[in-house]
């Protein structure tokens, strides 16, 4: 007699009911799949100009602009939208970018600008809305045509924040280019899988090989990248991850795109207000608008790059990558860095160093006599920047 046949012998062993194993794996299968707060998830994967030489100094510029729209109640991708954009300040394509995205120059010649591209996609998130009773506002009411009907709450998502919180948001702060609120909250769906599933992805492609997915289509390809970005959320909550929105630059009254104000036609306001696409006229606590008049009134400072040990006058940069320092301004060496000086040094810490040379017995402006918010003294104010950096 086998030892499992003798345990079950003297009653030692007993056998697990079928309704109890079904109830167990149904629980198992609540448990994994949670309550989502959004119900339609919209995607974004752009792709922009891009040089094999990162060290040119040159701005990208969106020339695909894709996004799906993923049904969290089934994970099926419902719509897509698609636009091929034409850059204005490098108009042709380098042989890296092309290659890389699959992109070709024709496709980038036939398309529109980012400022009409951003009206298209507009017309199909309003369209979408229509449709499918979405909203993007975090407590929805009834909707009008129906007052027993709950609108469905959507929000966007990409893979990191270099879309929105980079390529999409300085891109529009060089042009002067109005966008749409909800385009200024979304989910980054890299960092949800690294908190997760505790461990960093290597890319998209490995992240979806770790889970058991293939990816399907042209890697780096803006549309593919999204449809794939789609299946994997997917994969994620039905593994039992929770979607919360990871980055908001929406209610920063500090940033630059937040002010430029968007002009709504008649008859769409009732429509986007859902979107929170109105003028950005909200009543900020008096902190917040001292903190705004105190940002206008360093705005008006003006000063003169340093001259690097080349001898040579910096260039004033912004990092771009995101990251703590994302947004901060900095003085660096013209020359590229394998041959220049590889002068640097933070915008702020010039500030206090030029402060610092005028210290006296009172207010070190009021000694000088330079008003930095004045363009009349400002060759002054050049001679002492260039003798205090000179060495």
């Amino acid at each position: 007699m086998s030892t499992k046949d003798l345990a079950r012998h003297l009653g030692l062993l007993k056998r697990r009911s079928s309704t109890l194993g079904q109830a167990t794996k149904e629980n198992k299968h609540q448990i994994k799949r949670k309550k989502q707060i959004y119900d339609f998830i919209i995607i974004l994967d752009f792709e922009s100009t891009c040089w094999k030489d990162r060290s040119n100094g040159f701005m990208n510029e969106i020339i695909e602009f894709p996004a799906v729209l993923l049904d969290l109640s089934n994970g099926e991708i419902v719509d897509k939208f698609q636009q091929y954009v034409k850059p204005s300040q490098h108009k042709i394509l380098s042989d890296f970018c092309k290659q890389l995205t699959g992109i070709t120059q024709e496709q980038v010649d036939s398309g529109v600008s980012i400022r009409q591209c951003l009206q298209l996609f507009d017309g199909w998130v309003k369209k979408v809305m229509v449709e499918r009773n979405i909203t993007f506002k975090l407590h929805p009411t009834s909707t009008s045509t129906n007052s027993t009907l709950i609108a469905k709450k959507c929000v966007f998502a990409t893979w990191t924040d270099w879309d929105l919180n980079v390529c999409l948001k300085y891109e529009c702060k060089r042009k002067a280019i109005p966008y749409a609120s909800y385009l200024k909250c979304w989910i980054d769906l890299k960092k949800t899988y690294k908190d997760f599933y505790d461990r960093p992805p290597k890319g998209l492609s490995n992240a979806m090989e770790e889970l058991g997915l293939h990816f399907k289509g042209r890697q780096h390809s803006g549309i593919d990248d999204a449809t794939n970005t789609g299946y994997l959320c997917w994969r994620m909550v039905k593994d039992g991850c929770f979607l919360a929105v990871t980055k908001s630059i929406l209610l920063n009254p500090n940033d630059d795109v937040n002010r430029i104000i968007t002009h709504q036609p008649k008859g769409i306001a009732d429509k986007t207000k859902d979107c929170r696409q109105t003028k950005l006229n909200f009543h900020t606590p008096k902190a917040v608008d001292e903190g705004i008049q105190q940002q206008k009134e360093n705005d008006r400072i003006k000063i003169t790059p340093p001259l690097c040990n080349c001898g040579r006058r910096c260039k004033r940069k912004r990092v771009m990558n995101p990251g703590p320092n994302i947004d901060r301004v900095f003085y660096a060496c013209p020359v590229n860095r394998e041959t220049g000086c590889k002068y640097f040094k933070w915008e702020e810490k010039l500030g206090q160093e030029i402060e610092h040379c005028f210290v006296g017995n009172g207010d070190s402006r009021q000694n000088m006599g330079i008003k930095f918010s004045s363009t009349k003294n400002r060759g002054s104010l050049k001679g002492v920047c260039s003798n205090l950096f000179r060495t």
